[in-house]
């Protein structure tokens, strides 16, 4: 009897540790899952590099002081939010003051134009729909218009300066597995989104007169306007 009982003590220790060990597999494997879909998670939230020495020195490209101005203290601060359908409407209203704007730097045509949308910090609610690394001077510029993805867009250009700003973008659009022209593709047609992102983005006006109304302003989205949000300073995705 006491062989039997040793043999049944023996039995049941070896099926307790059997179990034990398939507990400890389980857990083991749940544990390899999670950390697994953890890492995943993290690299899709990682911003690509984008590596990018502008071509042009920041000193000479055009209107540089107005674009990449980083002094906001006589510039007004507009509550309301601005709309793509506004945007569209400075071409003809501020018309006759950008007439006079050159994009010689340091020239005084050159600098802010008063009494036009430059005088203003303004925040826009629409949808990014294409985002370009421009190799000219590494800003990031994007294309944003309304839910329609066959509208008219307008440009709105986030300069090198802002890495942080940058950085940010960069990283949503990874997360969602979206692209950027001349970082990750070369692509035009790929590069654009199959549907907008509703975002805001907060930005001065500029007229970016080196690009002339309906020629050769970013894309057939954009180059009907030549007004901008230049710099952009800060976004935030709905």
């Amino acid at each position: 009897m006491r062989f039997v009982s040793v043999a049944l003590v023996a039995k049941g220790r070896h099926r307790d540790s059997h179990v034990k060990y398939h507990l400890t597999f389980r857990r083991m494997k749940l544990f390899l899952i999670v950390i697994s879909l953890c890492m995943a998670k993290l690299c899709l939230a990682q911003a690509p590099a984008c590596p990018c020495k502008p071509a042009t020195v920041k000193a000479r490209q055009q209107r540089s002081s107005v674009k990449h101005t980083a002094v906001f203290t006589d510039i007004i601060n507009r509550r309301k939010f601005l709309s793509i359908d506004e945007m569209y409407t400075w071409q003809d209203r501020y018309a006759t003051q950008t007439d006079s704007i050159t994009t010689t730097p340091g020239k005084p045509a050159s600098e802010r134009m008063h009494g036009t949308p430059e005088d203003t910090m303004y925040t826009i609610k629409a949808f990014l729909w294409f985002v370009k690394m421009e190799e000219n001077d590494c800003d990031l510029h994007m294309e944003l218009g309304t839910a329609d993805g066959t509208a008219i867009r307008m440009v709105v250009e986030l300069p090198a300066e802002h890495k942080a700003v940058q950085t940010q973008l960069r990283k949503e659009l990874a997360k969602r597995g979206l692209p950027i022209m001349n970082c990750g593709t070369s692509n035009a047609k790929k590069a654009h989104f199959a549907k907008g992102i509703p975002m805001l983005v907060r930005g001065i006006g500029f007229y970016d007169a080196s690009h002339k109304p309906d020629t050769n302003h970013g894309d057939s989205h954009t180059r009907k306007y030549s007004w901008e949000l230049h710099p952009v300073v800060a976004i935030s995705f709905l």
